[in-house]
């Protein structure tokens, strides 16, 4: 193997930090931004910025008066007042002091509201620095103060959601009734799935009480070695048993609790007087009154084992004033107990011989108010409480009509306003050197610049968005256009990646709503005049002629397809299927009505 020297030229990209900080900023959404940004302002004094929301707050000395005069704002200004400062400019000054001094309070005031302002600034600054603290933050002291205040921890718009446990907890301490009866209740709401139904049978539960306690009665006097069993047993047992507990029954030694439980197990054999199981004290009886008293809470229907039984409950509460008749209502109990299975399959004729109705015109109406008393019930009542929180989006460009046409302009509410400190600046500038400071300066600078190029980058590729879908925005879906990341990108000169990273995760708002900008992205279908038509626009006309559909006769998917294919759109029935599907639209079964 023979060794050579050889010199080749060639060119390459070299990803430079800034450039990889400009690439993984665009690709953040705006809650990630600000949660960068946030971090950047902790980890580098040289960035600050614009928008400080105490600028514009109204100032009170200790007398609770206006104060005039603005609070020091930490940038150019007080950076050109302590540069004359150092340079001699204190000669400057009409008075003799420096604006420095007279604005925090030092020199150059009068009779006692100075002496009131510079007390009330010593006060607060612990009678140290001469005052100098006007809402600066100067270093650890004004955060630890922040930091002390319990209202800062706490976001204005935020709210404790309720949830189905405190909701019955509440009407249960509102109710009148045993303590024994009490403890069952409380231990039934304990049993409740996230829906609200109750799923375990009240025999089980019961034998799972009487276990538990007879547990208790073994932990109490055990010498075994299960310390780490009786640790983390013993206090949740103990729990259940102060339930049951006489009021103002407190156990001071073991033995007290025993006897308790003596006298609620009894001999510990269960016993059956006309059916129903006993316990000492005990009874299954008493488990049951509590999950009817359970059943009487609101939301109607908690409590139910079912689907069946939880319709049932709600159809029984029901004010006769709701009830569309009373053969509906009739009807709709027959139903509910027994042929939902019927009702969901719109089996209209075995429904109607089940429920020995006829072909009349009055049994059909029955049968519909029925189906519309049922359609007006909750299936799920703990959905209400126990539901995920609602999420929320702020769009990044706002889509307005002008005179010129449709014009997309970047929401002010989401740009960050950022800057360089002046002051370190100009520190910076009279002591030159390289230094850590000078370094996190770059990074400011690179930060600030990235930022304002990735608003520059999503307004670009909006813009052009907007112009390529001019009659989206006039005559609403079935007007959208065929288009892909290709086309946006030739039109701006970059690459098909970087329109991906612009349009993820970033929103517009529109007049018809709020949509995502890969939203205006989609597939086409071809047409028979040799042009494209968008599948976002096709789902609209679906959405439109099931819409105008006879409820009695619906059209199925194969008629869907040809009266697509009349209009030019040439789909196949599997296309149609899909799209009605995603568009969560039911079968033609599950739409035909009476």
């Amino acid at each position: 193997m023979k060794q050579s020297l050889q010199l080749r030229f060639s060119q390459h990209l070299a990803l430079t930090p800034q450039l990889q900080q400009s690439i993984r900023l665009l690709q953040l959404s705006t809650l990630e931004l600000n949660q960068e940004i946030e971090q950047m302002l902790v980890d580098n004094p040289m960035l600050e910025r614009a928008d400080n929301p105490m600028d514009g707050m109204l100032r009170l000395d200790s007398q609770a008066s206006p104060i005039s005069n603005p609070p020091i704002a930490l940038g150019t200004d007080l950076g050109e007042r302590i540069s004359n400062r150092d340079e001699g400019g204190e000669g400057n000054s009409p008075t003799g002091a420096s604006e420095f001094d007279r604005e925090s309070g030092t020199a150059g005031t009068d009779g006692a509201a100075a002496g009131n302002d510079s007390d009330a600034r010593d006060a607060d600054s612990g009678g140290s620095d001469g005052g100098i603290d006007q809402g600066l933050d100067w270093g650890a002291d004004r955060r630890n103060r922040d930091d002390d205040d319990d209202d800062r921890e706490r976001p204005q718009g935020a709210g404790t959601r309720l949830t189905l446990e405190a909701h019955l907890l509440h009407q249960l301490s509102a109710t009148r009734c045993s303590p024994r009866d009490a403890a069952f209740v409380h231990l039934l709401i304990g049993e409740l799935d996230q829906n609200g139904w109750l799923r375990t049978s009240i025999e089980s539960l019961f034998a799972d009480l009487i276990d538990r306690l007879k547990t208790l009665q073994l932990r109490l006097f055990d010498n075994g070695d299960s310390t780490a069993a009786q640790s983390t047993e013993l206090p949740a047992l103990f729990r259940l048993l102060l339930t049951f507990a006489p009021a103002g029954w407190s156990a001071r030694n073991a033995h007290e609790a025993n006897a308790l439980l003596n006298e609620l197990l009894g001999s510990g054999d269960f016993e059956d007087h006309e059916g129903e199981q006993t316990l000492g004290e005990l009874q299954l009886a008493e488990m049951q009154g509590g999950l009817n008293l359970l059943r009487s809470f609101d939301p109607a229907g908690v409590g139910a084992r079912d689907l069946a039984d939880c319709l049932s409950l709600q159809l029984k509460r029901l004010p006769r004033r709701q009830w569309p008749s009373v053969d509906g209502w009739e009807a709709a109990c027959a139903i509910a107990q027994d042929h939902l299975p019927l009702l969901a399959a719109r089996d209209w004729t075995r429904l109607k011989k089940a429920l020995n109705l006829k072909d009349h015109e009055e049994d059909e109406q029955t049968l519909r108010d029925a189906q519309a008393l049922i359609r007006t019930l909750q299936p799920l009542p703990g959905q209400d409480f126990d539901g995920e929180e609602a999420a929320y989006v702020l769009p990044d460009v706002i889509v307005r009509r002008t005179k010129a046409g449709w014009t997309a302009a970047l929401n002010p509410d989401v740009m960050p306003r950022l800057r360089v400190n002046d002051l370190y600046s100009r520190i910076l500038r009279r002591n030159k050197g390289p230094n850590n400071l000078s370094m996190q300066l770059q990074e400011a600078r690179w930060l600030v610049k990235n930022i304002h190029q990735r608003f520059d980058t999503i307004l670009r590729v909006a813009q052009a968005i907007v112009e390529r879908q001019r009659e989206f925005f006039t005559h609403g879906e079935v007007a959208m256009r065929p288009l892909v990341l290709r086309e946006i990108a030739e039109v701006l000169g970059l690459h098909e990646s970087t329109i991906s990273r612009v349009t993820t995760q970033k929103y517009m708002l529109t007049p018809t709503g709020t949509f995502e900008l890969k939203y205006f992205f989609g597939s086409h279908v071809a047409t028979d005049t040799g042009g494209a038509a968008s599948s976002t626009a096709i789902r609209a006309l679906l959405k439109q002629l099931v819409a105008a559909e006879d409820v009695r006769q619906p059209l199925s998917d194969s008629r869907l397809a040809e009266m697509l294919g009349e209009q030019g759109i040439v789909v196949a029935r599997r296309t149609v299927a899909k799209y009605r599907e995603s568009l969560r639209i039911p079968a033609v079964t599950q739409r035909k009505a009476l």
